[in-house]
């Protein structure tokens, strides 16, 4: 993977939520980048700037850490696709600007950049 890493460990004065942000932010990018099968919590953690020992503190498997993943990509995504939908009638409208909407939030990477 090209993703360059922080220095390892919790930054000096970091809380416990920013650096759980920052692994769920790094498995957005390795798994954007390589796919689920190919994102080893190993490489989540290089990316996060940790040990995967360190990661294990906050996640106790793969599994944990991308159900949180998944829950945070849907806390970004899915206000933006109900507000296209709600901007049109009809099933097939709606079915186009939800597809649109997500297909925005791909390409402008908005869902890992929050």
């Amino acid at each position: 993977m090209s993703i360059s890493s922080p220095s390892l460990g919790r930054p000096v004065g970091a809380h416990g939520e920013q650096t759980r942000q920052r692994v769920i932010a790094a498995t957005m990018r390795c798994v954007a980048e390589v796919g689920y099968s190919r994102a080893t919590i190993r490489e989540i953690a290089r990316v996060a700037g940790m040990t995967s020992g360190s990661l294990y503190h906050y996640f106790p498997n793969k599994a944990e850490l991308m159900k949180a993943t998944f829950l945070e990509l849907a806390d970004i995504a899915v206000p933006g696709l109900a507000d296209a939908a709600a901007r049109t009638e009809g099933v097939l409208n709606k079915l186009m600007v939800v597809l649109d909407e997500g297909d925005s939030l791909l390409r402008d990477g908005s869902a890992g950049g929050r």
